[in-house]
């Protein structure tokens, strides 16, 4: 379930990155600074999520390997 709300999230986040940068006004630098700031920090949140989640995959089937040091 983790995973498909997961897969959701990259869609959704997607499109509205999409939308919010076609419709801001792209002749004021400072709102498209803070866009482009906010959609980075939520990019970098799911992809921290993304990793959280294939951690605790990984704890549950109790596989302790190098991929989980490196996502750590």
């Amino acid at each position: 379930m983790g995973k498909r709300i997961y897969g959701i999230v990259s869609v959704l986040l997607f499109i509205v990155s999409v939308v919010v940068l076609a419709v801001i006004d792209k002749t004021s630098n400072i709102k498209l600074s803070l866009t482009i700031q906010i959609i980075l920090i939520l990019y970098l949140s799911k992809t921290a999520w993304g990793c959280l989640l294939y951690i605790k995959d990984q704890y549950k089937k109790k596989k302790y390997s190098y991929s989980i040091i490196m996502n750590l």
